[in-house]
């Protein structure tokens, strides 16, 4: 095998040369390639030689093995190749991933087959390969028999007695090529029978034939099964047991998904299921796969809002299927633990992110809210793509009562990973790569991938002579990227979006001088009108002078917490289309996002807050190569001197390659006594210890503490101790919500059964759950003290924030709320509450409050951020932070302070509020803060879908009317001549994503 593997190497080596577009290395295997392509072909007969028995891992291996090679081989664009392009290996290296039970690698590798130089028969047997997943698309009567059997209509003596009279026809007068094939055309058509979706969902859910037969005939499933769904299939999943799933990105989440919610409404006629997932920007996708799925069926769909209202939207006559974010169902659970009282599965998307240092500390207190209330016979199915220990999530979250679901087996050779520098010996830039092909030594070296480039008649980058190493590393890397976006998408990540800006000016100077790479960018943007108005609708938000816009403009398009989360919807759709050939981005992408990457640099691993662990670097690494849309990939760590000297990196690598284990899930809340950085972007910064902040006085009252001891001190060492403050605050309010509880009996005993119910405790030291018990302890004798009365503090608890801001609120309305918020204008509610609003802002200068006062204004009447940076430049004396007027601080202000911190703080007066026209303006403020937009029109287009201000904004001017219902306003957007008056007005900054949904609103 050794011998095998070398030729592959050799093989795979020469497929990188043709990527990076270098002279061929010499190499004394060529003699060896059809000695191996005899192996290869051997493998399939072997496998077919011996279906009958079970498909041993060696057998396994030797058919990815197989499959690899053949796909190689046919790609190397070499003229000494005859096996470029050739139709008969790209068909069997489809067959080889087949047997494997790849099926999207499978449809990869034929993606752009010649079939004119195949055979019949084997034009047969690339039919049968495409019968699946709904695509069918043959006049072939062998495929149309298979095709109606696995849509459950059953003609299977007949398909029989066709097959077999083909596989005598084809030995008595086929040569040996078409004998392989048909003998593999008999094989597929087995497997596809017995993975067929209409053959094993009945098993697995104990269900009637005819329920998934209708599905599958309607195309809402598809027609065969992957080997995710089968395991969850084997292990009771669609039975109704809970299971901790660790499923790899790309082996069928979203498809697994639906066919458990679909095995809970067979089991249960009038239901509640709930899926979480832990950002807007995947709960938004979700729910509209599960819409376009579920469309013209009995089911209630709610996605409900961001805003803190109660608007859950369950049906009492029908089934009701619930997207939301942990923050807003811990919200709704808190102003009724009625409404899951009717739920039989809770689905966990993207589960990893409870120990999320940002989110995490809400995500861990919903799941330990949901189990103290959810009885354990309702499903839960907690998913992720990696987790080092998930039998501690089972053993936590449901008492040890589930399936825990790992080992999806995963492709070998997916991936190429590589350690890419600068060779000051030759001054060029080197690669180092290697793959999980099992060879002596892993690493091969490419030497002069990269030459240095003249931007300036006085400059050449990149330039190690500059005392600023920062932009010669990032020259690096942008020559690197250059090299390798021929090939396909490239995405180069940074944990830090300061660098990200810096790269795209080095990407933009390389446009300027380097006019291949320029078109290179927009080649294969067929659709360029698309991208070119995503841009300008950029530009619409931040303006033309924004780094971020001007790059858009080129074809270098960023993806980052700072963009607009309309931009970034639009951009991930243009990047699904192959639109896009270079995409910036930071750990967004990391968040479920599924684009068609074929490379990735990642410039640094990062460190303290920002740094890359095994777990989160295998979910990164995870979006490149996506399974059905590439079947190999590069992800390259950016060494920059000496690539040999990066050790760790190396580590990194061999990690990945060898899939070993990654870390444990750790706590939020156990996080909270670890050391914690000043600063985030230093390593070498001092940290927080637990002494510093676990003290009484800063328990008592956080937020003035931080302002007593901390009003002219480093914001990063403020901003460390505001996030422990925020995690008490939302540590009290759990204990409010549980108040009830913790009081039936004796309370001391009762809060101890609680904290015992947190992960934080289940995971923790000894030493650790002796602090994490004196935390909650001294937080519920704090609230004790405080006097408050059982129906003051359920009151609080619905508020959503912890007691001290929950009396200040209080306070506030008390004194204030009789003479105030009697008009309807949103800017003069806002007035009347700012007093109270603007004590959660770290701020003590009364101009910066002012300002902070003048963006509210702006944002809640729709204003653009560009018009806030203008507003702002008038006083350029104000400083927040020290930071200057730009436009990405004010979209940050707005995106973080506004939305969410203050639009909060509107959420709990309105919990104080009794008086219903107040409460009525109040919420109108309210929906304004969180959106950014003044009138009824703009809410609700925006709840539509339409989440971009400026279009919003746009499309309502065109309506012309203010305060139309959803209804109505669906109603206008429908009618033919209004949806052509807005493509045509606004045809300059309306992409394809926009104009997708406004076709199917």
């Amino acid at each position: 095998m050794r011998e095998n593997n070398d030729v592959l190497k050799s093989v795979w080596t020469k497929d990188k040369e043709s990527e990076l577009g270098l002279n061929s290395l010499e190499n004394k295997t060529n003699e060896r390639l059809s000695k191996l392509l005899y192996y290869t072909l051997g493998a399939i007969t072997d496998y077919l030689c011996r279906i009958d028995e079970t498909t041993n891992i060696e057998t396994e291996i030797r058919l990815q093995f197989s499959a690899k090679y053949l796909e190689l081989l046919k790609s190397i664009t070499n003229d000494k190749n005859i096996f470029n392009g050739d139709a008969q290996i790209s068909l069997f290296s489809a067959v080889s991933y087949y047997f494997a039970d790849f099926e999207g690698a499978a449809m990869v590798a034929v993606k752009n087959i010649k079939i004119g130089k195949l055979s019949s028969i084997q034009k047969m047997l690339l039919d049968v390969l495409r019968v699946s997943n709904n695509s069918f698309n043959s006049n072939s009567k062998l495929c149309t028999l298979l095709h109606e059997s696995l849509l459950g209509n059953g003609p299977l003596e007949l398909m029989d007695s066709y097959l077999g009279e083909l596989v005598d026809n084809t030995y008595r007068s086929g040569n040996d090529m078409d004998i392989i094939a048909v003998e593999c055309l008999k094989q597929m058509v087995k497997l596809k029978l017995s993975t067929a979706t209409m053959e094993l969902m009945p098993r697995y859910s104990s269900s009637n034939h005819q329920y998934w037969q209708s599905l599958v005939k309607k195309g809402k499933l598809k027609e065969l099964l992957w080997p995710s769904q089968r395991k969850l299939g084997e292990n009771g999943i669609f039975l109704g047991d809970s299971a901790v799933v660790q499923m790899p990105t790309g082996a069928g989440k979203t498809a697994s998904i639906s066919l458990i919610i679909r095995s809970t409404l067979y089991r249960n006629n009038l239901t509640t299921i709930i899926v979480v997932a832990p950002f807007k920007s995947i709960r938004d996708e979700i729910f509209s796969k599960l819409c376009r799925e579920f469309a013209d069926e009995s089911i209630s769909f709610t996605k409900s809002s961001d805003d803190l209202i109660f608007d859950l939207g369950i049906s009492s006559t029908k089934s009701s299927i619930v997207v939301v974010t942990p923050e807003k169902l811990l919200f709704l659970i808190r102003q009724s633990q009625g409404i899951l009282s009717n739920v039989d599965l809770i689905i966990f998307d993207e589960a990893h992110q409870l120990d999320n240092h940002d989110r995490g500390i809400t995500f861990e207190l919903l799941l330990t809210t949901i189990s103290e209330l959810v009885p354990e016979d309702v499903q839960k199915i907690f998913i992720s793509a990696v987790i080092g220990n998930p039998d501690t999530i089972s053993d936590w979250f449901n008492s040890g009562n589930n399936v825990e679901i790992s080992g999806i087996k995963q492709k070998k050779y997916s991936r190429s990973y590589g350690i890419a520098g600068w060779n000051k010996e030759n001054d060029s830039g080197t690669l180092l790569l290697a793959n999980d092909i099992k060879f002596s030594n892993p690493w091969i070296r490419f030497d002069d991938v990269i030459q240095k480039i003249k931007v300036t008649p006085r400059r050449i980058e990149p330039n190690f002579i500059r005392k600023q190493k920062s932009t010669t590393k990032q020259w690096v890397t942008t020559l690197f990227a250059e090299k390798l976006i021929s090939a396909g998408m490239v995405a180069v990540y940074s944990p830090r979006k300061d660098s990200i800006r810096n790269l795209a000016k080095c990407f933009l100077e390389l446009t300027n001088v380097r006019n291949s790479f320029s078109n290179q960018l927009r080649n294969n943007d067929y659709d360029y009108r698309s991208t070119n108005s995503l841009a300008t609708l950029f530009s619409k938000n931040f303006g033309d002078k924004s780094v971020l816009v001007r790059s858009f403009y080129k074809g270098i398009f960023i993806h980052d917490a700072e963009i607009p989360s309309g931009i970034r919807n639009a951009l991930e759709y243009e990047a699904s289309q192959g639109h896009i050939k270079l995409l910036l981005c930071t750990s967004t992408l990391a968040q479920g996002v599924n684009l068609p990457i074929k490379s990735m640099l990642i410039t640094s691993k990062g460190y303290g807050n920002l740094k890359l662990n095994n777990r989160s670097l295998r979910n990164l690494i995870g979006r490149v190569g996506r399974p059905g849309i590439e079947n190999d990939g590069n992800v390259i760590f950016m060494a920059y001197g000496n690539v040999h000297e990066n050790k760790e990196t190396q580590k990194a690598i061999i990690s990945n390659i060898n899939r070993e284990r990654v870390e444990d899930l750790g706590s939020s809340i156990l996080n909270l006594f670890r050391d914690t950085p000043i600063d985030e972007y230093n390593y070498q910064s001092a940290v927080i210890t637990t002494s510093m902040w676990f003290r009484a006085d800063f328990l008592k009252n956080p937020v003035m503490w931080i302002k007593a001891n901390l009003s002219n001190v480093n914001p990063n060492l403020k901003s460390v101790f505001q996030i422990k403050a925020d995690a008490i605050s939302k540590i009290e309010n759990f204990l409010m919500a549980t108040w009830d509880l913790l009081n039936d009996g004796d309370p001391e005993e009762n809060l101890i059964h609680v904290v015992e119910k947190t992960y934080a405790y289940a995971i923790g030291s000894d030493d650790d759950k002796k602090l994490i018990m004196e935390l909650f302890m001294n937080l519920y004798k704090k609230i004790v003290i405080l006097d408050l009365g059982n129906e003051k503090i359920k009151e609080y608890s619905k508020m959503m924030i912890g007691v001290n801001d929950a009396i200040d609120i209080e306070n506030f309305v008390e004194v204030n709320i009789n003479d105030s918020i009697e008009s309807d204008d949103i800017v003069q509610v806002l007035k009347d509450i700012w007093p109270v609003l603007e004590q959660k802002l770290d701020q003590s200068d009364a101009n910066v409050l002012n300002l902070y006062y003048q963006f509210a204004k702006m944002w809640i009447m729709g204003e653009s951020y560009v018009e806030m940076v203008n507003m702002w430049n008038k006083y350029p004396d104000i400083r927040i932070g020290n930071r200057k007027p730009s436009v990405e601080l004010v979209f940050h202000i707005c995106d973080q302070i506004l939305q969410y911190d203050l639009s909060m703080q509107v959420s709990s007066i309105l919990e104080l509020v009794s008086d219903e026209s107040k409460k009525k303006r109040l919420t109108n403020l309210h929906e304004s803060m969180k959106l950014g937009l003044p009138n009824q029109t703009e809410k609700n287009l925006y709840r539509l879908g339409l989440n971009d201000r400026y279009l919003v904004k746009s499309i309502a001017d065109i309506i012309g009317k203010d305060n139309l219902g959803e209804k109505r306003v669906k109603e206008w957007i429908r009618t033919p001549e209004n949806q052509f008056s807005v493509k045509e007005n606004l045809k300059e900054s309306l992409p394809n994503y926009y104009i997708n949904i406004l076709e199917h609103i």
